[in-house]
């Protein structure tokens, strides 16, 4: 086994705020991360190289950080490799942009959960292999953070159960929706398994779906579909574009009148998000068509 799944997984967390900064601590640690915290920018690079974690979140509003640490961050062979987690106050679309154009890995802008970042971090790690198996322990009582996958996985066996049971008893129920509105919903879902069950459900519904695995595929299929969708389910954390990123690029690019979102998430509702429904995973059949039927005859 290699020393990578020997140890904790070591995130250098660079921020001045203390109470910030033990917030996110306390959430890496819980899921049985190392944080190491750092509160003079300027000593990024010097730390990164000694300490070698295996990713680095830094506030770029601190005084200390200069706009370009990413950038020599990148360039030094010593820390390369490590990706790094950005965020900041400034969270336009240009800022955002820019943080990847530098070398970012992700971006994030003030004010978020603790829980929210890490998360983020945790599910890029994850993409990119460098988790170690999670140690079997008690549960912490100030663990809030949900186990993502695992949930996923209740998502989908509670959707097939679902779609078992209408084949079965060879009844659907009509959703009430008026033929007059729009009655097509846009799913953006990483997971294949979940975004194929929701659009069976809703189409035995009667209601028309597209589908995209990210943000920036949800942003071609909408460009290229003849009809606006009125309602968005939407995933937050998938790779290429995350949910936060894609519904920002809606709010600034999508053509009136503006569809309606429904967030699907086992996160606490982020009000970062901006205006949305939030359902948290894993949810009920019932409860989701319900949503959606409301939302569209509104």
């Amino acid at each position: 086994m290699s020393e990578t799944n020997q140890r904790p997984l070591k995130i250098l967390i660079v921020e001045h705020d203390g109470n910030l900064q033990r917030s996110l601590a306390r959430a890496f640690r819980v899921l049985h991360l190392d944080p190491v915290s750092l509160v003079h920018g300027w000593r990024t690079i010097e730390v990164a190289a000694d300490q070698k974690p295996d990713a680095i979140v830094v506030d770029v509003d601190m005084a200390q950080v200069r706009s370009n640490l990413v950038v020599d961050l990148k360039r030094d062979p010593r820390t390369q490799s490590i990706p790094v987690f950005m965020y900041s106050r400034e969270d336009t679309h240009h800022d955002r942009v820019l943080a990847f154009e530098l070398g970012a890995d992700d971006y994030l802008g003030k004010p978020f959960q603790a829980d929210i970042l890490v998360r983020r971090v945790v599910l890029r790690l994850d993409k990119l292999g460098r988790l170690p198996p999670r140690p079997v322990a008690p549960r912490d009582p100030f663990d809030t953070l949900p186990d993502i996958i695992e949930i996923d996985r209740q998502q989908v066996e509670l959707f097939r159960a679902e779609k078992q049971k209408r084949e079965k008893s060879g009844s659907i129920r009509a959703a009430a929706v008026s033929r007059s509105r729009p009655r097509t919903v846009l799913i953006v879902e990483d997971d294949n398994s979940i975004r194929t069950s929701l659009s069976h459900i809703l189409e035995d519904e009667g209601i028309r779906t597209l589908t995209a695995s990210n943000g920036r595929e949800a942003l071609d299929v909408i460009r290229q579909s003849d009809e606006v969708p009125s309602v968005v389910l939407l995933d937050l954390m998938m790779p290429v574009m995350d949910g936060w990123e894609f519904r920002q690029r809606v709010e600034s690019d999508w053509p009136v009148p503006a569809p309606k979102f429904i967030v699907m998430s086992a996160l606490s509702p982020d009000e970062t998000i901006g205006l949305a429904v939030w359902l948290r995973k894993p949810l009920g059949v019932d409860q989701l068509v319900s949503t959606v039927t409301r939302l569209m005859c509104a």
